[in-house]
């Protein structure tokens, strides 16, 4: 059953071993109905927990209440834990009442390995029709869980904020690998959508020692080598026109676009600008993968969904 059963302000767990535990999540860090302003799991070894039909590592539940709270969840190693077909090793349920908040649940410097079942990491959230809400902070995690048939399953509503899970490492350079372990609005269009680009080609050293805990300045990400430079097609979907940009300046860059099958639908050569405007022509509705090269290099990479006008 459950080791930690949590309610509160503020909760603080730190350098624990949840070992071999069975029938329930290792911690219990509140849930929808008794939701904690703020907590911290840090340093925390889970391995080899096992649930037929529940959460395996954890349900964390949170909401904002103006003063600064936040559920960090960073520098843990979760491995070779399992739940069923239908379950979750990790289940988090961030409250999205309130439209200020600030990335308020961030889940960073961790090592997801070896885990098996359904969802390794499930969001669930309330609708919120403001799109802009910034409340999910997801970085510098190692995803190596071949095991679970999605990574990260998002089930926060259309219309409510999408979720930015760049500079990860997915195990993989293949952007068909990484689609595939991700859950969101492409997979079924009542959810958001998940922005994954630009993400890590190499895994990152996770360091678990006991120490005290200090949070990341707002906005400061590690010094690491990035896969490529961030491109961004916006508003996605779209229906007629949407905006290719990116994070740098490009020469002579060329924009690849295909669709499930493989098949080049589209081609745009010599691109020099940060911010063009990508028309769809004739390209009949559907989902879409998109490469921007630049002296035959790889810069950019991602997806995008065209709709009913």
């Amino acid at each position: 059953g459950t080791t930690m059963d949590l309610q509160g302000s503020f909760d603080t767990i730190t350098c624990n071993t949840f070992l071999n535990n069975s029938g329930g999540p290792a911690i219990h860090w509140g849930d929808h109905s008794n939701p904690i302003a703020s907590g911290l799991i840090f340093n925390n070894l889970f391995e080899g927990n096992s649930a037929s039909d529940a959460s395996v590592v954890l349900i964390g539940a949170g909401y904002y209440s103006g003063y600064n709270d936040t559920l960090i969840f960073a520098n843990n190693i979760v491995r070779n834990n399992s739940c069923s077909a239908s379950g979750s090793c990790c289940h988090f349920e961030p409250y999205l009442v309130n439209y200020y908040a600030g990335q308020y649940l961030r889940i960073y410097d961790n090592l997801f390995t070896g885990n098996a079942g359904g969802n390794l990491l499930l969001l669930h959230g309330d609708q919120n029709s403001n799109a802009s809400f910034d409340f999910f902070y997801l970085k510098t995690n190692d995803f190596e869980d071949p095991g679970c048939t999605y990574e990260l399953y998002n089930d926060v509503p259309y219309g409510s904020p999408n979720l930015y899970a760049d500079n990860n490492y997915w195990s993989s350079s293949s952007v068909s690998h990484i689609d595939s372990v991700i859950y969101d609005y492409f997979d079924f269009a009542n959810q958001s959508v998940v922005y994954y680009p630009p993400f890590l080609t190499t895994p990152l050293p996770i360091d678990s020692t006991c120490r005290p805990f200090v949070d990341m300045p707002e906005g400061v990400l590690h010094n690491i080598a990035r896969s490529e430079t961030e491109v961004k097609i916006y508003p996605n979907p779209f229906s007629d026109q949407a905006i290719l940009q990116t994070s740098s300046p490009v020469h002579d860059a060329s924009l690849t676009v295909t669709d499930c099958l493989g098949q080049n639908v589209m081609s745009i050569q010599h691109i020099s600008e940060t911010s063009m405007i990508l028309s769809r022509g004739e390209l009949p509705c559907g989902l879409y993968f998109f490469r921007l090269t630049e002296d035959q290099k790889t810069i950019g990479t991602g997806k995008f969904m065209i709709v009913e006008r």
